[in-house]
């Protein structure tokens, strides 16, 4: 939960100075405002006045709490953005966190793929996370932080999510992922009869598979490693 509270603020003592600038005042969420405070490196944002936001390095949340925080937001009415010298106060410095998507390798076509998502410098055991796959699978139903799917073709593919029940809306964070076809019918031809101390060719053939490698082993014990063509 990114809110810290409402408190007062003092016209002649502010301590939240610094206005991130590049923002709306008739369309603001608190979503946007922590956002622009994270991405300037700072640890707090504060929304006042129902439209206005400011961001401090350092904040006293010691101090006595106000009622007051009772605007609603311009840019989303079931919100409020603090009020008439009264900040509503959100933690920034965990929106720079992002969300991180990790998977267990290798991954295979036909076969399941286990998503899990989290925060990189926090932890959130009841986070409910939305995954975006870009195919016909469309988007998880975001019940928790983790999704399963089977990958219907290999190559790259791009992995979205979206955490879904935090306070300020995030961005998707997206990683992409390798899916692996596994080798089958292969082909091995050699000629039957071949002459001593002559060279001659063999061929080996896989019709299907990724990043493919032939060991060749002779009857005398020798091992080569050549990597397959496409």
């Amino acid at each position: 939960n990114l809110k810290i509270g409402c408190f007062a603020e003092s016209p002649l003592n502010r301590e939240f100075r610094a206005s991130p600038g590049d923002y709306r005042p008739w369309t603001l969420t608190p979503y946007d405002c922590v956002k622009l405070c994270g991405n300037l490196n700072y640890n707090f944002a504060a929304l006042q006045n129902g439209n206005l936001c400011f961001c401090a390095s350092t904040f006293n949340s010691s101090q006595e709490k106000s009622s007051n925080c009772n605007t609603n937001c311009t840019g989303d009415k079931s919100y409020h953005c603090g009020g008439t010298w009264a900040n509503l106060v959100y933690n920034s410095s965990s929106y720079a966190d992002k969300l991180a998507i990790n998977y267990f390798s290798p991954l295979a076509v036909f076969e399941w793929v286990n998503l899990t998502a989290g925060f990189v410098n926090r932890s959130d055991s009841g986070l409910r996370v939305s995954f975006d796959i870009g195919d016909e699978n469309g988007e998880s139903p975001g019940n928790s932080s983790e999704f399963n799917f089977i990958a219907s073709y290999w190559g790259e593919m791009t992995v979205k999510a979206q955490p879904l029940n935090v306070i300020a809306k995030l961005d998707y964070s997206q990683r992409d992922i390798y899916i692996q076809a596994k080798p089958g019918r292969a082909e091995l031809n050699c000629p039957s009869v071949v002459r001593t101390a002559e060279a001659f060719k063999c061929t080996a053939k896989i019709n299907e598979g990724t990043s493919l490698a032939a060991t060749w082993s002779f009857q005398n014990g020798f091992k080569r490693n050549i990597s397959l063509l496409p």
